[in-house]
């Protein structure tokens, strides 16, 4: 009985203490706070940049084109279960703006994805 309850508690502790783990990675991700983008003294072209935090990883390729994002390509994506979050591209370049809902189910990725193009382009 001892050794069952000892088993328990033990579960139990480590259970407690990834669950810590991950909030405290969430909560960094949660942080994220993104910038307003001037796009007007950019020139035409593809600018390429990355933006990281210690659960997700995006490296992208932004196009410019008439101070407009005309594209927006992942070049790579360390998601976890975020792929989804990728579709955030779209909204992006609809709007010229970092300021879109993100991709329930993938808050994370989205907040990282929008990060990384506004490292790209606000350097």
């Amino acid at each position: 009985m001892k050794k069952v309850f000892i088993i328990i508690l033990f579960l139990s502790l480590i259970g407690q203490l990834a669950f810590q783990h991950i909030k405290e990675k969430h909560s960094l991700v949660n942080a994220i706070s993104l910038s307003q983008l001037d796009l007007s003294n950019l020139d035409d072209g593809i600018y390429k940049g990355a933006y990281q935090t210690n659960m997700i990883a995006v490296q992208v390729a932004v196009t410019l084109k008439s101070s407009q994002i005309v594209d927006i390509e992942i070049l790579e994506h360390n998601h976890g279960k975020g792929k989804k979050a990728e579709r955030i591209l779209s909204a992006i370049i609809a709007s010229n703006s970092l300021q879109v809902d993100t991709i329930s189910g993938a808050t994370s990725s989205s907040k990282v994805i929008l990060k990384a193009v506004e490292k790209t382009l606000v350097k």
